[in-house]
């Protein structure tokens, strides 16, 4: 590509010599757009066919590329940290009040290594996932306020997750890591956001 100066606008010459000026990225911006919408399209269909690899283990794309998608694409809206935080915060401690549970048995002083400890039953497990499919009605309820406080893009995260979410494994192991990297992405992206 040549250089050209031409009255203070630089150009590249392109095809059949016609060059664009670095004032007109409207272009640029449409394409990025583009980009970043197949990007979460990308994450939502890779997120149906779930968190673990084949052997078992959380895909790396939930934990690195995936959130930074996300955050910024939650970014763009209305949404704050506090707000995202609200909702992690909600299924971290379903995930811990059901470790607690079935490590030490719901017993003040129960510990880990206590044989006849823990409470790892159906009725435990099913407490813990329905806590996780409640969030679909409260991200419902919070988008249908005369104010809302969240986005429709987040409304669509939080029900595709609560979607895949139908083991314990999914929501400790699969959602818990998974949102934390995001909560962490959307801090970093808007680090003034309240």
């Amino acid at each position: 590509m040549r250089d050209k100066f031409n009255h203070g606008k630089v150009s590249y010459g392109g095809q059949h010599g016609k060059g664009s000026s670095f004032k007109d990225l409207s272009g640029l911006k449409n394409l990025l757009g583009d980009m970043n919408k197949q990007y979460v399209e990308n994450y939502y269909n890779e997120l149906k066919k779930g968190y673990f690899t084949p052997n078992g283990v959380l895909k790396k794309d939930f934990i690195i590329l995936y959130p930074d998608i996300i955050a910024d694409n939650l970014s763009s809206g209305r949404m704050t940290y506090t707000q995202i935080r609200n909702f992690y915060d909600y299924v971290l401690i379903a995930a811990n009040t059901y470790r607690y549970a079935k490590d030490a048995g719901g017993r003040p002083g129960g510990a880990a290594g206590d044989t006849d400890a823990g409470d790892d039953s159906d009725e435990t497990k099913e407490k813990l996932l329905l806590k996780i499919k409640r969030l679909d009605g409260m991200i419902t309820y919070a988008l249908a306020r005369d104010n809302p406080s969240v986005t429709e893009e987040f409304r669509r995260f939080i029900l595709a997750n609560v979607e895949v979410c139908n083991t314990i494994e999914d929501v400790v192991n699969g959602f818990l890591p998974h949102f934390e990297a995001i909560v962490g992405y959307f801090k970093y992206r808007n680090p003034k956001s309240k």
